[in-house]
Protein backbone atom coordinates (compact mmCIF):
# COMPACT_ATOMS: atom_id res chain seq x y z
CA UNK A 1 0.00 0.00 0.00
CA UNK A 2 2.92 2.36 0.68
CA UNK A 3 4.16 2.03 -2.89
CA UNK A 4 1.22 4.18 -3.97
CA UNK A 5 2.24 7.05 -1.66
CA UNK A 6 4.94 9.67 -1.98
CA UNK A 7 7.05 9.32 1.18
CA UNK A 8 10.33 10.76 2.43
CA UNK A 9 11.43 7.45 3.96
CA UNK A 10 9.94 4.10 4.91
CA UNK A 11 10.94 0.76 6.34
CA UNK A 12 9.31 -2.55 7.10
CA UNK A 13 9.63 -3.43 10.77
CA UNK A 14 7.67 -6.62 11.62
CA UNK A 15 6.03 -9.67 10.13
CA UNK A 16 2.81 -11.24 11.32
CA UNK A 17 0.50 -13.94 10.03
CA UNK A 18 -3.28 -14.20 10.01
CA UNK A 19 -5.45 -16.01 12.52
CA UNK A 20 -9.11 -16.82 12.99
CA UNK A 21 -10.47 -15.86 16.42
CA UNK A 22 -13.68 -17.55 17.47
CA UNK A 23 -16.15 -18.39 20.20
CA UNK A 24 -17.98 -21.70 20.43
CA UNK A 25 -17.04 -24.39 17.94
CA UNK A 26 -13.43 -24.22 16.65
CA UNK A 27 -12.80 -22.81 13.21
CA UNK A 28 -9.85 -24.73 11.76
CA UNK A 29 -9.67 -23.41 8.22
CA UNK A 30 -10.50 -20.28 6.20
CA UNK A 31 -13.26 -22.09 4.31
CA UNK A 32 -15.01 -22.95 7.60
CA UNK A 33 -15.88 -19.27 7.98
CA UNK A 34 -18.70 -19.78 5.46
CA UNK A 35 -22.08 -19.85 7.13
CA UNK A 36 -20.89 -18.26 10.38
CA UNK A 37 -21.38 -14.78 11.70
CA UNK A 38 -17.93 -13.46 10.89
CA UNK A 39 -16.06 -10.16 10.61
CA UNK A 40 -13.24 -9.65 8.11
CA UNK A 41 -10.94 -6.68 7.53
CA UNK A 42 -11.73 -4.47 4.55
CA UNK A 43 -9.30 -5.23 1.69
CA UNK A 44 -9.75 -1.76 0.24
CA UNK A 45 -8.38 0.01 3.31
CA UNK A 46 -6.16 -2.57 5.04
CA UNK A 47 -3.34 -4.86 4.03
CA UNK A 48 -4.63 -7.58 6.37
CA UNK A 49 -7.92 -7.51 4.48
CA UNK A 50 -6.12 -7.85 1.16
CA UNK A 51 -4.17 -10.85 2.49
CA UNK A 52 -7.36 -12.52 3.69
CA UNK A 53 -9.09 -11.89 0.36
CA UNK A 54 -6.15 -13.56 -1.44
CA UNK A 55 -6.24 -16.54 0.95
CA UNK A 56 -9.97 -17.02 0.69
CA UNK A 57 -9.98 -16.76 -3.09
CA UNK A 58 -7.07 -19.17 -3.44
CA UNK A 59 -8.40 -21.87 -1.10
CA UNK A 60 -12.14 -21.38 -0.75
CA UNK A 61 -13.52 -19.80 -3.92
CA UNK A 62 -15.40 -16.64 -4.73
CA UNK A 63 -14.59 -13.94 -2.16
CA UNK A 64 -17.35 -11.67 -3.48
CA UNK A 65 -19.92 -14.39 -2.88
CA UNK A 66 -18.51 -14.96 0.62
CA UNK A 67 -18.79 -11.31 1.71
CA UNK A 68 -22.16 -10.99 0.00
CA UNK A 69 -23.72 -13.27 2.59
CA UNK A 70 -25.69 -11.48 5.26
CA UNK A 71 -23.60 -13.09 8.00
CA UNK A 72 -20.31 -11.42 6.99
CA UNK A 73 -19.36 -8.03 8.44
CA UNK A 74 -16.73 -6.13 6.45
CA UNK A 75 -14.97 -3.71 8.80
CA UNK A 76 -15.84 -0.08 8.22
CA UNK A 77 -13.26 1.58 10.44
CA UNK A 78 -10.37 -0.81 11.16
CA UNK A 79 -9.74 -4.48 11.89
CA UNK A 80 -9.51 -3.50 15.57
CA UNK A 81 -13.33 -3.50 15.50
CA UNK A 82 -13.25 -7.30 15.51
CA UNK A 83 -12.27 -8.00 19.17
CA UNK A 84 -15.17 -5.92 20.48
CA UNK A 85 -17.62 -7.54 18.06
CA UNK A 86 -16.48 -10.97 19.26
CA UNK A 87 -16.57 -10.02 22.95
CA UNK A 88 -20.10 -8.64 22.58
CA UNK A 89 -21.39 -11.77 20.86
CA UNK A 90 -22.17 -9.94 17.59
CA UNK A 91 -19.95 -12.33 15.62
CA UNK A 92 -18.78 -15.91 16.13
CA UNK A 93 -15.42 -15.54 14.38
CA UNK A 94 -13.12 -12.94 12.89
CA UNK A 95 -9.89 -12.56 10.96
CA UNK A 96 -7.07 -10.79 12.83
CA UNK A 97 -3.30 -10.79 13.08
CA UNK A 98 -2.05 -13.70 15.20
CA UNK A 99 -0.52 -11.26 17.69
CA UNK A 100 -3.95 -9.66 18.24
CA UNK A 101 -5.48 -13.06 18.95
CA UNK A 102 -2.77 -13.71 21.54
CA UNK A 103 -2.98 -10.22 23.05
CA UNK A 104 -6.77 -10.41 23.49
CA UNK A 105 -6.62 -13.98 24.83
CA UNK A 106 -9.11 -15.33 22.31
CA UNK A 107 -9.32 -18.91 21.17
CA UNK A 108 -7.76 -18.90 17.73
CA UNK A 109 -6.50 -20.95 14.83
CA UNK A 110 -3.68 -20.03 12.46
CA UNK A 111 -4.35 -22.45 9.58
CA UNK A 112 -1.26 -23.95 7.93
CA UNK A 113 -2.35 -22.45 4.58
CA UNK A 114 -1.68 -18.89 5.59
CA UNK A 115 -0.16 -15.60 4.54
CA UNK A 116 2.31 -13.34 6.29
CA UNK A 117 2.15 -9.59 6.11
CA UNK A 118 4.81 -7.01 6.80
CA UNK A 119 4.04 -3.80 8.61
CA UNK A 120 5.89 -0.61 7.74
CA UNK A 121 6.50 2.86 9.08
CA UNK A 122 6.61 5.79 6.68
CA UNK A 123 7.72 9.39 7.02
CA UNK A 124 5.67 11.77 4.90
CA UNK A 125 7.35 14.53 2.86
CA UNK A 126 5.85 17.30 5.01
CA UNK A 127 6.86 15.71 8.35
CA UNK A 128 8.48 17.96 10.95
CA UNK A 129 12.00 17.44 12.28
CA UNK A 130 10.46 16.16 15.51
CA UNK A 131 8.58 13.54 13.49
CA UNK A 132 11.82 12.64 11.68
CA UNK A 133 13.57 12.07 15.04
CA UNK A 134 10.69 9.89 16.21
CA UNK A 135 10.82 8.00 12.92
CA UNK A 136 14.50 7.17 13.56
CA UNK A 137 13.67 6.08 17.13
CA UNK A 138 11.24 3.54 15.66
CA UNK A 139 14.28 1.61 14.35
CA UNK A 140 15.71 1.25 17.87
CA UNK A 141 16.23 -1.87 19.97
CA UNK A 142 13.73 -0.47 22.50
CA UNK A 143 10.97 -0.55 19.88
CA UNK A 144 12.19 -3.92 18.58
CA UNK A 145 11.96 -5.48 22.07
CA UNK A 146 8.47 -4.04 22.59
CA UNK A 147 7.16 -5.60 19.38
CA UNK A 148 8.91 -8.92 20.03
CA UNK A 149 7.35 -8.99 23.52
CA UNK A 150 3.94 -9.25 21.82
CA UNK A 151 4.96 -11.98 19.38
CA UNK A 152 5.89 -9.99 16.29
CA UNK A 153 8.90 -11.07 14.23
CA UNK A 154 11.21 -8.08 13.83
CA UNK A 155 12.48 -7.67 10.25
CA UNK A 156 13.82 -4.09 10.25
CA UNK A 157 17.42 -3.73 9.32
CA UNK A 158 19.55 -1.59 11.66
Amino acid sequence: MLEKLSVRDKFEYVENDLAIVYTGEPVNDWCELRGRRVAVPNPITEGIGELFRELYTEYCGDYTEFIGRGSVYLTRIHHREIPQLLQNGIIDAGVVWRTKAIYWGFKYTAPPRNKTGKLAFALMPWASEEAARLFEFLRSDDVKHLYEKYGFKWVAKP
